[in-house]
C-alpha cells in the first residue's frame, strides 16, 4: 500500500501540482487546502508525512506546525516545511518547533522526492526484540515510535522520539553536537547547536522527573545514563 503524504498547500495549483509528483514516484497525495482542516485530516487519515506550506493565515503555518506537535495523535508525524522566504530566522524557528526540514520554494521536484524518500527511511521501525529499551521507569518502543513513563504515554513529537531513542541506543556514550545533528537531521541539514539545545530541553521536560537521565557532557555533547547502574 502507497504511504500515504499530506500536502498542505493553499495554493490549489501548487498543492495539484505537488501531488503529481509524488503520486508519480509512489506514494499516495492528500492535498488540503484550508488551514483549519490540516490538523483534522492528519488525525483522520494518519498520513506517513505531512508537507506544510508556512504561507497560510489564521492559522498561520508555524501554528499549525505547533498544533499538529502539541496533538498527540499527530505529535509523531515528521513534517517538512514549504516556503518563499525560508530566511535564517525562519528556518531555524520551523526546525525548533519540530519539522524535519524547511525547503525554500521554488523547489526541485526530485529534490523534495528525495527528502521525503530520506525521511521515511529514518522513520521505517520494524519488527525486532531489540525495539523495546528501558531507561529507569521510561520505556521506549521503536515498533510503534513511542516513550511510556510508569504506563503513561508522552507527547514527544517525531524529533524527540528520534533523538531519544538514538541516544538510549547508545547510552553511557556521549554523543557530540555534530553527530546529533547528523543522524537525526540528516547531513545535508544546514542547523545549528541551538536547535539541538532547545530539542533537549524539551526532551527533559516532557520525562519529568527522568529528565535528569539525560546529561551534558559540557563542551561535547549529550549522553543518557541509567541511575540504576
Amino acid at each position: 500500500m502507497s504511504k500515504k503524504i499530506l500536502i498542505a498547500d493553499p495554493d490549489k495549483s501548487a498543492g495539484a501540482i505537488l501531488g503529481e509528483h509524488l503520486k508519480r514516484a509512489g506514494y499516495a497525495p492528500l492535498v488540503v487546502n484550508a488551514g483549519n482542516r490540516i490538523v483534522d485530516v492528519a488525525r483522520e487519515e494518519l498520513p506517513s508525512l505531512v508537507i506544510l506550506e508556512v504561507i497560510f493565515n489564521d492559522p498561520t503555518g508555524f501554528e499549525i506546525c505547533k498544533r499538529l506537535q502539541a496533538d498527540e495523535a499527530t505529535s509523531h508525524l515528521p513534517i517538512i516545511m514549504l516556503s518563499e522566504q525560508a530566511d535564517d530566522f525562519d528556518r531555524v524557528l520551523g526546525l525548533e518547533m519540530g519539522a524535519e526540514d524547511y525547503l525554500r520554494k521554488p523547489y526541485c521536484a526530485r529534490e523534495i522526492i528525495l527528502k521525503v524518500r530520506k525521511i521515511l527511511a529514518r522513520y521505517r521501525m520494524g519488527a525486532s526484540p531489540e525495539g523495546r529499551i528501558q531507561v529507569g521507569e521510561l520505556v521506549l518502543d521503536r515498533d510503534r515510535c513511542e516513550a511510556r513513563l510508569r504506563g503513561e504515554r508522552l507527547s514527544l513529537t517525531a524529533i524527540e522520539f528520534k533523538l531519544l531513542y538514538l541516544m538510549a541506543e547508545r547510552m553511557g556514550r556521549v554523543q557530540t553536537r555534530d553527530r546529533l545533528l547528523k543522524d537525526v537531521w540528516g547531513y545535508d541539514a544546514e542547523i545549528n547547536s541551538r536547535t539541538l539545545d532547545t530539542h533537549i530541553r524539551k526532551i527533559r521536560s516532557k520525562l519529568k522527573d527522568h529528565g535528569c537521565y539525560v546529561e551534558t557532557a559540557y563542551g561535547f555533547g549529550y549522553r543518557i545514563l541509567d541511575k540504576r547502574d
